[in-house]
């Protein structure tokens, strides 16, 4: 029986308590019209679980109860030592339906980009090995922007997704007459994004009005902030606010997000599924793509990853990535795969315009080499098992690739190396540029397969971090069903 049609009974078995405790305080007449209304809720009650016999049977018997009740309303001591009784029956009742029958619960999962699922996807997988659960992934559709905030292009990546996910259209699954016991969203920004805009019926302001449980997961690692008012742009967004629950990725994390208003109860400090995403991907054998092959075979493999972050803040970013490329460009020993973010273009046209020829032409240099890639693909996952080492700004795959235990390499801004920043996520034994590590330095330390910070790295990322073990999604799952279930007993 699903949980929502348990909750609407559990509902009317209140009523129904209500009911005879009023027929119990008045007797005559009063009390005989209360009955019979008691009678005709049984009745209606009795259709609704008429395939669970042991209730229905049971129903049965309570209604047979109150029916000798009417015939004994003008007698207050025969009455109440009845009702007495019925009460009873009721809370038997209501026994049957919590534990004697099983719970069946619905959960969609709303991710808008194939990029981002990888915040979902090990809740999803522990929520398909569930009897108990059935499961939809539903992608949803989005907008892009142009520079005047104007939509220009409506996507919709259903159709992008691994084939061995079985994907649901949006338009049919009809979630305001299903009501899914559980929503998955990764997006938390509803109107609030200047690049994109999820569909309004998919904002987290519509969607908490259909689920008893709209559960927030950021599609992104979450870094260092300097303070609790810069967490603000992120932990105040529509959806963190409108959500039943917020998963953080560690203790930092969750405290955060109470620093900024949230009540300590809907953060539950369990890790990112981002983190399960990548120790499956690292142990999982891959197929390299043919156009890969030839390009990094008998190399050691650099990981670039070009950000958004990088986009905004360098106003000299194209020319920066150039010299990063004409570090690899003549050197045989080494190859490059370039992962530009995946809003690189969009945000290039609608907040960069100005570097838009330059990147073309970038992108048509790096094309003629012949010891660099680009990866375009939804999935980061085949670039960083590949891998050797990363070269990154600060970014979500920076972060996550610290659990792989290879070195990296990033070039983000010395405030954020700053000792006293709030760290969700420890990075600070990594290399970076602002402390004299050039680019040709990390390059030769790799391919002389060196790493002198691995062992400070890896404590410090594991210190900081909750479930990188590879659980997160597990037990997201499993403490997102528990609390519903929960309510059952209240």
């Amino acid at each position: 029986m699903r949980l929502n049609k348990k909750y609407k009974i559990l509902e009317l078995t209140i009523t129904l308590k209500e009911g005879i405790d009023y027929a119990k305080k008045n007797g005559g007449d009063n009390a005989k019209i209360m009955l019979n209304d008691c009678v005709e809720a049984l009745v209606c009650l009795s259709n609704i679980v008429k395939d669970e016999n042991k209730a229905s049977e049971f129903i049965g018997k309570v209604i047979d109860k109150i029916r000798n009740a009417i015939d004994l309303v003008y007698d207050d001591n025969l009455l109440r030592n009845s009702i007495d009784l019925i009460d009873e029956m009721i809370n038997n009742l209501r026994y049957i339906i919590v534990h004697e029958i099983d719970t069946q619960i619905e959960v969609a999962f709303m991710p808008y980009k194939v990029s981002m699922w990888d915040a979902l996807e090990s809740i999803w997988i522990e929520a398909k090995k569930d009897v108990n659960c059935s499961s939809y992934v539903v992608p949803i559709p989005y907008y892009e922007k142009d520079a005047q905030g104007n939509f220009c292009k409506m996507c919709y990546e259903g159709n992008d997704f691994s084939k061995d996910i079985e994907i649901t259209s949006y338009e049919d699954y009809d979630f305001e007459n299903r009501q899914p016991e559980i929503i998955y969203i990764h997006n938390p920004y509803d109107q609030c994004n200047l690049l994109t805009m999820v569909d309004p019926r998919y904002f987290s302001s519509n969607l908490s009005k259909y689920t008893n449980m709209l559960v927030y997961v950021p599609y992104y690692v979450d870094g260092s902030y300097e303070d609790e008012i810069e967490h603000r742009t992120f932990g105040l967004l529509p959806g963190p606010i409108n959500s039943t629950k917020i998963i953080a990725q560690s203790n930092m994390h969750k405290e955060l997000f109470i620093a900024n208003g949230h009540e300590p109860n809907k953060i539950l400090d369990l890790g990112s599924p981002k983190f399960d995403a990548t120790l499956l991907a690292c142990k999982k054998d891959i197929e390299i793509p043919l156009e890969w092959e030839s390009v990094i075979r008998n190399k050691k493999v650099f990981l670039f990853n070009s950000t958004i972050d990088d986009i905004l803040l360098d106003t000299n970013w194209v020319n920066n990535v150039e010299k990063i490329f004409d570090s690899f460009i003549n050197d045989d020993k080494c190859s490059v795969i370039w992962r530009p973010h995946p809003l690189t273009e969009i945000t290039i046209k609608t907040m960069r315009p100005h570097f838009l020829e330059a990147f073309n032409q970038l992108q048509h240099k790096i094309l003629s080499c012949n010891n660099i890639v680009i990866d375009l693909t939804g999935d980061a996952y085949k670039a960083i098992k590949i891998s050797d080492a990363l070269i990154s700004g600060y970014s979500s795959i920076t972060f996550q690739y610290m659990i792989t235990g290879k070195p990296l390499l990033s070039f983000m801004n010395k405030e954020r190396l700053e000792k006293n920043r709030f760290y969700c996520v420890d990075y600070l034994g990594s290399y970076f540029t602002n402390e004299g590590v050039s680019i040709s330095d990390f390059k030769e330390m790799v391919l002389n397969e060196k790493d002198p910070k691995k062992e400070e790295r890896m404590k410090k990322f594991k210190n900081s971090v909750t479930n990188v073990d590879g659980t997160c999604g597990q037990k997201i799952y499993q403490n997102i069903k528990s609390e519903l279930l929960d309510l059952l007993l209240i």
